[in-house]
């Protein structure tokens, strides 16, 4: 994989490092590992996401720090208020305050589902605030909209997140032709 290509959790360019398949899947500049504290990943909560995307991007985390007998990892559950997020099948998530929730965060990842019930302006402002501090931003299911009508996918190489209009994403909010 050249330096150029971002996966789809991603957003900026980070050349192969040689670092760990878990830690890779978000291409990002990564701030060298500090032993002395976890990465932090922020989970953005879109009401409507789907469960399995959130759980398949954590149980890696949880399951290195316990195979590894490390505390590499962290992940935090965010919405916008703090208020709890509902899933796509119901379940209600408790949930951080978002501006809370990004101090001395690594990356943050939107999580949203086919079904995006939220004040879409309300999201991508937060998008943008995450990105102005310099944190690694990407995306699970649907999310990936949401980054490109928040401008933070603009001339980036990136991978759609979801097969459901990932055509329209890269055709509207890129102006690239899928081919």
């Amino acid at each position: 994989m050249n330096s150029d290509h971002i996966e789809s959790v991603a957003y900026r360019e980070w050349p192969d490092s040689g670092r760990p398949a878990l830690e890779s899947f978000v291409r990002a500049p990564a701030k060298p590992l500090d032993t002395a504290r976890p990465r932090i990943f922020v989970f953005l909560l879109v009401p409507g996401l789907p469960m399995i995307a959130l759980s398949s991007a954590i149980e890696p985390l949880r399951q290195f720090n316990r195979l590894a007998h490390l505390h590499a990892y962290e992940w935090r559950l965010a919405s916008l208020n703090g208020e709890p997020v509902a899933a796509s099948n119901g379940i209600a998530l408790a949930a951080q305050n978002f501006e809370d929730s990004l101090v001395d965060a690594d990356y943050l990842i939107v999580c949203a589902g086919l079904t995006q019930k939220a004040d879409e302006r309300r999201y991508l402002g937060a998008i943008r605030r995450g990105a102005s501090r310099g944190i690694a931003i990407g995306s699970l299911s649907t999310g990936t909209r949401l980054l490109a009508r928040a401008g933070v996918l603009a001339g980036k190489w990136h991978t759609a997140g979801h097969h459901r209009g990932s055509e329209k994403v890269l055709v509207r909010h890129l102006g690239i032709e899928p081919g």
